[in-house]
């Protein structure tokens, strides 16, 4: 089991004092106030339904660094062109460049299941909203706690070298959004890394709700309640808001998906819509197919990633649905939770 020796204290909600776990409880040092402690989990906040089972399974560190043989040289292949591996591949990049003889200490905001390659920066604290997911990252981070983001985060200021936020922005109204981007940069040392997926409204939505307005509306309500996603603003927008929190862009990557990946295009089993080209319903009927078998759903995937690759000269950047950031805090905050 990792030490946190590296890591800050963890804060009291009630009263910032710091927090100890001891057993199947934590208590406040300052207040006396105790949260449980489930699955190794510090528990501050309530379940939530729509997340606790969302986004629950570990990111192991890229497949070829687990293969040998002819094996290795699919698995990288797969890595460089595949879309379902833009995410992973940005982060691994990012990981590798900051990488140094010195450890870092990370905090992981949304963490989901836990990202393996964080651990390789140093010591990682994970904060999360489902218990679920942050019992599987427990297994390799050093502290995880079940908090609600909006209420702030439960740590101290500048106490931390990087901090990892990937596809959690886009579930937020947009106060709710600076609110978490101050306390992001509040937590970051001065020129710490902030490393982000931040989903994006794209200009497909909007040409697909005019050319289908009898059925896309629905559609992107239903997106809503299914995954969360609420409020998405163009790219140009969340790069002008992070800026104004602070933030300067040292890496950035626009994510179009002209072509996708295979189980991208498959549609809900309770809420089927029409597909909104004759490519997209072609593409829905090989994704049908190919996720039968782990190989032909590989195969599909990295047929689409080389298509995006040789397709990204005619992307407009309008057309966006994510970025890819990584980031620099630019001057020093406190604003606490």
């Amino acid at each position: 089991m990792p030490t946190s020796a590296s890591l800050p204290p963890i804060l009291c909600p009630a009263c910032r004092g710091e927090v100890r776990p001891s057993g199947s409880e934590a208590r406040c040092g300052a207040c006396g106030a105790t949260y449980p402690v489930e699955s190794g989990v510090i528990v501050f906040s309530e379940r939530d339904a729509l997340y606790e089972d969302q986004m629950t399974e570990t990111l192991r560190v890229p497949a070829f660094e687990r293969t040998r043989g002819p094996l290795r040289a699919f698995a990288t292949f797969d890595f460089l062109v595949s879309q379902k591996q833009v995410r992973p591949r940005f982060l691994y990049d990012a990981v590798s460049g900051l990488r140094g003889p010195q450890p870092l200490a990370v905090l992981d905001v949304g963490c989901g299941g836990g990202k393996e390659v964080l651990t390789r920066l140093g010591p990682v604290a994970g904060v999360d909203i489902s218990l679920r997911a942050l019992a599987n990252a427990r297994r390799m981070y050093d502290v995880c706690v079940r908090h609600d983001v909006r209420a702030g985060l439960p740590f101290p200021d500048a106490s931390f070298d990087v901090v990892n936020c990937s596809d959690v922005l886009g579930h937020f109204h947009e106060s709710e959004r600076d609110r978490l981007l101050d306390e992001i940069h509040r937590v970051l040392r001065p020129g710490g890394s902030f490393l982000a997926f931040i989903e994006t409204w794209s200009a497909v939505y909007d040409a697909n709700r005019a050319r289908f307005p009898d059925w896309y509306p629905q559609f992107l309500d239903v997106m809503v309640a299914k995954t969360g996603h609420i409020e998405l603003e163009p790219h140009g927008v969340a790069l002008r808001r992070l800026e104004g929190r602070g933030f300067d862009a040292v890496r950035l990557e626009l994510l179009s998906s002209r072509w996708g990946y295979a189980r991208g295009h498959l549609p809900w089993p309770d809420a089927t819509f029409p597909a909104p080209s004759v490519r997209h319903a072609i593409l829905r009927g090989l994704a049908s197919l190919a996720v039968r078998t782990q190989a032909t759903e590989a195969a599909l995937d990295d047929a689409l990633g080389i298509l995006e690759i040789l397709s990204r000269g005619a992307a407009d950047a309008r057309d966006s649905i994510a970025i890819l950031v990584h980031a620099r805090a630019a001057r020093s905050t406190s604003l606490g939770p």
